[in-house]
C-alpha cells in the first residue's frame, strides 16, 4: 500500500547567504518566497534546482520566512547546489516527513557524521535553553573547522572525532561514543551514516533504545509517499518520507540489519 503525504507546499526559495563552513560543507539561507507550514526536526524539503532534479534536504533552521541548509557536495544536484549564489532563486515542496521533537528532557546528547549534522542543527535550534551536547565526526579536520564555531553559537558544546591531531578525539565517532556513559542523558539523536548509525545500535544499551532517536538517509524521489522506493524495511511498511525520517530505536533496532 503506498502511503501519501498531504501536507506538502510548493513555494519559491531566494538564497540570502552561501557560507562555506569546512572543506566539504556549506550553510545556504534562503527566504521563502510564500510562507509554508512551520516545520520541526527532523522533517525535510525536496529542493528543487532549475534545470536539475529536485533532491530532499533536510532542515537546519527555521524561523518565520527563513529556511536554512547545510549542504555537503556529493552528487552533481548537491555540487551545484553549493555554488549558487545570493539572489539566486530554488524551488521547494514541503515541509515533509513527521516530526519527532522530544521537549520533556533536559540533557541531550547528539551524534552526528558528515552530513547528518543538519538536522541536529535544527533540534538546536528548537531546543534552546536545554543542556545539549554533539558529538561530530569526520575523516579530517578540514570537514570540520568553522562547524566548531557555528554549533557553540548554537548554545551547544562539541566533541569532534577525526583521523588527525587537531580533533578532540583521534579515530571513529564510535570509537569515542563507546567510551563515554549514556546513561545521564534523557534523549541521544543520532544521523549520519547507515555503518556508524547500525554500529551505534551496538553499543547503545538496549535499556536506552526507547530514549534513542536515529535519523535514517535513504533515497527519496517524490517525497510525497507516492512511488515507494523510500521504504526502509522489507517487513514493516515504513517510509521515509512519511514516517520518518526520524524513528525510535526500539521501533527499527530490530531491523537495521
Amino acid at each position: 500500500m503506498i502511503k501519501m503525504n498531504n501536507i506538502a507546499k510548493y513555494t519559491t526559495l531566494k538564497i540570502l547567504e552561501n557560507k562555506k563552513l569546512s572543506k566539504t560543507i556549506y550553510l545556504i539561507k534562503t527566504k521563502t518566497i510564500e510562507k509554508i507550514s512551520e516545520s520541526n526536526p527532523p522533517q525535510f524539503v525536496m529542493l528543487w534546482i532549475p534545470g536539475y532534479e529536485a533532491i530532499p534536504m533536510s532542515i537546519a533552521y527555521s524561523e518565520e520566512d527563513e529556511i536554512w541548509f547545510i549542504v555537503k557536495p556529493i552528487g552533481l544536484t548537491t555540487t551545484i547546489l553549493s555554488r549558487k549564489k545570493p539572489g539566486e532563486y530554488l524551488g521547494l515542496i514541503g515541509p515533509l516527513g513527521k516530526p519527532l521533537l522530544p521537549l520533556n528532557g533536559e540533557k541531550y546528547l547528539f551524534i552526528a557524521g558528515g552530513s547528518g549534522l543538519a538536522p541536529i542543527v535544527h533540534y538546536l535550534q528548537k531546543l534552546q535553553g536545554r543542556e545539549c551536547s554533539l558529538i561530530y565526526g569526520a575523516w579530517s579536520f578540514d570537514e570540520i573547522e568553522n562547524i566548531v564555531d557555528f554549533v557553540k553559537e548554537m548554545k551547544c558544546s562539541i566533541t569532534t572525532t577525526c583521523f588527525d591531531r587537531q580533533c578532540d578525539y583521534n579515530g571513529l565517532i564510535t570509537d569515542y561514543v563507546e567510551k563515554i556513559s549514556l546513561e545521564k542523558y534523557d534523549y541521544i539523536i543520532a544521523c549520519g551514516p547507515i555503518d556508524m548509525l547500525k554500529k551505534l545500535a551496538e553499543i547503545i544499551n538496549r535499556k536506552y533504545w526507547f530514549k534513542t532517536i536515529f535519523i535514517l538517509e535513504s533515497m527519496i524521489k517524490c517525497g510525497l509517499g507516492l512511488c515507494g522506493t523510500c521504504k526502509v524495511f522489507n517487513n514493516r511498511e515504513y517510509y521515509l518520507c512519511i514516517d520518518g525520517p526520524g524513528f525510535y530505536l526500539e521501533e527499527i533496532g530490530e531491523y537495521l540489519w
